[in-house]
C-alpha cells in the first residue's frame, strides 16, 4: 500500500525514472548532482572495501574531503545495490522513493502500537510520507530519510511496555540508521530522545534496570558507529559554520505561519508571499488534526506519550529558531554553538522543524484511530477526508525534476580517461560562494569519477580553509578572481595542477591568448570544453604571496 502511495506521489519522477532528479525547492540541481556523487563515491569505495573513504578527489591535495560533508554511508551501500541494476540515476530514484515508503511503513508501525486500525494505521502512513517538510526537500536526499525517527518512537512505547532489552536495543539499531543516513538527524534524534525517554520511562521502568539497559544500547551504538563519526570528527577538527550563517538559517516564528509557493491553493494561516523557500509550516490541517490527537489520546490514557511527543516537539520548535532566540540578551543556542560538540557544525537550526512535524503527525494518529472507531462507515469517510485535506496541503503537483547530463559520453571527459594521471582544475571558477554557481562544479565532480583525475575545486558542507568561497586574501579563489593571472596560474601550479578544463563559453579567445601566455597549451576540445596543459614552472612572487 505505501509503495503505491510513494508511486502515486513522485509519478513524474517515476516517468523519467533513469534520467531526471527530483529539485524539491532547490532552485538549481547543485545539490541534487552533489548528492548523486555521494552516493557514487560511496559505491566506488564500497568496491575497493572503504580504502581511502575520506580522501574522496576534491580540493586537492587536501586529505579528507569527503569528511566535511553528509557522507550517507549506509544510503550509499542500498544504492550501490540498486545501481548495478537499475543505473545511477534510477538507483538514487529508487533509494529516494524507498525512504518515502519506509516513512509511511514507519508512521502505519506507530499507528498501530497506539491501537489503532488498519485503515487508520494506512492513513497515518500516508500522512508520514507527505510530510511538509519532506517534500521541500526531495532535491536533499538524505532529509528524506526520517523513518528512523518513527521507529524509534514506536520502539520507546515498546520498551515502557515490555521494559525489555531486546526493544531498546532495536531503538539503538533505529539511532545507528539515522546515523549512517544523516549525522543532522542523529543529532535531532539524540535530542528528541532524550526529551522524551524521561517523560516516558521514569516511574514506569525501574531505575536499576533502566541505568543498565541505556549502559547497553549505548555502548552497542558507540561500537557500530563510533569509528565513522570519530575518524569524521578528526579530519574536521577546527571547523565551523560561521555565526552568521547559522543565524541566517535560523527560522522565525512566523515561519510556522508561512505557507511554501507551489502548494494547491487550501486556506492557511497565513501566506504573505514572504516566504523564505523554506519549510517549516506543517500546514493548518496537520496541526488541527494533532490538537485533536493530543486531546484523543489524553482522554484515552495514552498521557505518557502525549506528553512525550508535547514536550519534544516544543524543543524542537525552539531549537529550530536558534540564534534568533534572545532571552534578555542571552541565546541559548549560542552556548549549544560555543560549548557542546557538534553544535556548531549545524549550519541550519530551521532543519529542527522537521522534529517539530514528525511530533504533529504522530499525535494525529491518535485523531485517526479515533475516528476509524467512531461511526464504522462514517468516521472512517471522515479521516481519510482529513487526511486528504492535509495531503493536499502539501504536495506540490507538478514537482521539478531535472536532467542529469551524461557525463560518460562527453569528449572532454573520455580524452582524461586516457591522459596520464594528473590533478585538473575546473574554470571558471565560481564567482560567489552561492549554492547556484556550483552547478558546473558538481557536473564537473561527476565526471571526476568517470575520468579518474582529482580535481582541485569541488563542492562541499564545509570548506576547507584554504578554499573557502567567497575565498579570504591568499586563498585559491581570491586568486582565481581574475583568471587568467599569474597568480591565479602560480596558486594552481602550488597545487600541482596539472591540467585545465575550460567551459567552452567562457573559453574566449582573449582569455586562450592569457592562458596561453601562462605555459599553458590546448590538448582538446569539443563543444563543452577544453583540456589544457600545464608546460611551465612557477615560482611565488612576493606580490602573489
Amino acid at each position: 500500500m505505501h509503495t503505491a502511495t510513494a508511486t502515486i506521489f513522485t509519478w513524474p519522477l517515476v516517468a523519467h525514472l533513469g534520467s531526471r532528479l527530483p529539485l524539491g525547492q532547490e532552485d538549481v540541481a547543485t545539490v541534487p548532482f552533489f548528492n548523486l556523487w555521494t552516493l557514487e563515491w560511496n559505491a566506488q569505495r564500497f568496491a575497493h572495501l572503504l580504502q581511502h573513504y575520506w580522501d574522496a578527489p576534491i580540493f586537492a591535495p587536501t586529505r579528507g574531503a569527503f569528511a566535511r560533508s553528509e557522507a550517507q554511508p549506509l544510503t550509499g551501500a542500498a544504492f550501490a545495490v540498486l545501481r548495478s541494476a537499475f543505473g545511477s540515476v534510477g538507483g538514487y530514484n529508487l533509494v529516494l522513493i524507498g525512504f518515502l515508503v519506509l516513512n509511511g511503513i514507519a508512521g502505519a508501525r506507530f499507528a498501530r502500537i497506539i491501537g489503532a486500525s488498519l485503515a487508520a494505521a494506512i492513513l497515518v502512513g500516508i500522512a508520514a510520507q507527505t510530510l511538509p517538510f519532506v517534500f521541500a526537500q526531495l532535491g536533499v536526499l538524505q532529509l528524506v530519510c526520517v523513518f528512523p525517527f518513527i521507529f524509534a518512537f514506536e520502539r520507546l512505547i515498546a520498551y515502557q511496555r515490555s521494559r525489555r532489552l531486546v526493544a531498546l536495543l532495536q531503538l539503538g539499531a533505529w539511532f545507528v540508521v539515522c546515523a549512517l543516513t544523516s549525522g543532522y538527524y542523529a543529532i535531532f534524534l539524540a535530542i528528541m530522545l532524550l526529551v522524551a525517554a524521561p517523560v516516558m520511562l521514569i516511574g514506569v521502568v525501574s531505575i536499576k534496570r533502566l541505568i543498565a539497559h541505556v549502559a547497553i544500547t549505548a555502548i552497542g551504538i558507540a561500537i557500530v558507529v563510533s569509528p565513522y563519526l570519530l575518524s569524521q570528527q578528526h579530519l574536521t577538527t577546527g571547523e565551523h559554520w560561521s555565526l552568521s550563517t547559522v543565524a541566517n538559517l535560523s527560522a522565525q516564528p512566523s515561519d510556522y505561519l508561512d505557507r511554501v509557493p507551489g502548494r494547491v491553493a487550501l486556506p492557511v494561516l497565513r501566506d504573505d508571499g514572504n516566504n523564505n523557500g523554506i519549510q517549516e509550516s506543517p500546514g493548518v490541517y496537520l496541526v488541527a488534526l494533532a490538537l485533536v490527537g493530543a486531546v484523543s489520546g489524553w482522554r484515552q490514557g495514552q498521557r505518557r506519550i502525549v506528553t512525550a511527543l508535547l514536550t519534544a516537539s516544543g524543543v524542537m520548535f525552539t531549537f529550530s529558531l536558534g540564534l534568533h532566540l534572545s532571552i534578555r540578551g542571552w541565546k541559548p543556542y549560542r552556548m549549544l554553538y560555543d560549548h557542546v560538540p557538534g553544535f556548531d557544525r549545524l549550519r541550519s537550526p530551521f532543519r529542527y522543524s522537521v522534529g517539530v512535524q514528525l511530533c504533529l503527525v504522530m499525535l494525529a494518529a491518535f485523531a485517526l484511530a479515533r475516528l476509524c472507531t467512531w461511526r464504522p462507515r462514517g468516521g472512517t469517510l471522515f479521516a481519510v477526508g482529513s487526511i486528504l485535506l492535509v495531503t493536499l496541503d502539501v504536495v506540490p503537483f507538478g514537482a521539478a525534476l531535472t536532467t542529469v547530463p551524461n557525463v560518460a559520453s562527453m569528449g572532454w571527459v573520455k580524452y582524461l580517461e586516457r591522459a596520464p594521471r594528473g590533478t585538473i582544475a575546473m574554470v571558471p571558477f565560481p564567482p560567489t560562494g552561492h549554492v547556484g554557481d556550483f552547478l558546473d562544479t558538481t557536473v564537473g565532480m561527476l565526471a571526476g569519477l568517470e575520468h579518474g583525475h582529482p580535481m582541485v575545486n569541488g563542492y562541499t558542507g564545509l570548506f576547507p580553509a584554504e578554499f573557502d568561497a567567497p575565498a579570504t586574501s591568499g586563498g585559491l579563489w581570491s586568486a582565481m578572481d581574475d583568471f587568467p593571472s599569474w597568480c591565479g596560474a602560480e596558486q594552481l601550479h602550488q597545487r600541482k595542477v596539472v591540467y585545465l578544463v575550460a567551459a567552452r563559453a567562457w573559453f574566449t579567445p582573449a582569455r586562450a591568448a592569457a592562458i596561453d601566455s601562462l605555459g599553458y597549451r590546448e590538448l582538446f576540445r569539443d563543444r563543452t570544453a577544453v583540456v589544457l596543459r600545464d608546460t611551465m614552472q612557477y615560482r611565488l612572487t612576493d606580490e602573489c604571496a
